[in-house]
């Protein structure tokens, strides 16, 4: 609970930051296609995610979308402008893993409502939900937490012996030889 995934897409011409209720990670660690030669290694995987979220207003990316989609022919090979996509992962507003994708493209996009799934529905209706997919040719994984162990600017909060009171006055009667 209280987890939050923020995607920012870097655009050409701008930035635009958008919450996602889900967020798929994949195609990262699969290095080549599968087959029944183990010596078959030329085909790269390219690291793929998918933001899902209720429709909402996001004019940059819908038009980014659209516009994109339109330049594809049927195979996907047309894509010209490519994005960046930042994704973290937060808890109360604190970000504890994150991903950046660089020069993606995407590969599918959907407006659809599922009435078969209870967590779509919504104060008597069914939700209606963006599905993005996107195919990229860089990733790169942050672990905030830890980095955060390996931080060497931090300091530790103790007292100096410079700071100590000074004992070196005694009451009438007493004194340092």
């Amino acid at each position: 609970s209280g987890l939050q995934t923020v995607a920012t897409f870097t655009y050409p011409n701008g930035v635009e930051s958008i919450e996602f209720s889900m967020f798929t990670h994949g195609s990262v660690l699969t290095a080549t296609e599968a087959t029944s030669d183990s010596s078959f290694t030329k085909k790269a995987t390219y690291p793929t995610l998918e933001l899902r979220g209720i429709v909402g207003d996001y004019p940059v990316l819908y038009k980014y979308v659209d516009d994109n989609r339109k330049l594809q022919s049927i195979g996907g090979t047309a894509q010209r402008i490519l994005v960046d996509i930042d994704v973290e992962i937060m808890k109360d507003g604190e970000s504890i893993r994150g991903f950046n994708y660089s020069k993606c493209r995407p590969t599918n996009y959907d407006v659809s409502t599922d009435p078969n799934n209870e967590e779509s529905y919504t104060k008597n209706s069914f939700a209606v939900e963006n599905i993005f997919d996107f195919e990229c040719q860089g990733y790169h994984p942050n672990n905030p937490a830890y980095d955060a162990m390996f931080n060497t600017n931090v300091k530790a909060n103790t007292e100096s012996t410079r700071d100590l009171r000074n004992t070196d006055s005694w009451k009438p009667g007493f004194y340092i030889p």
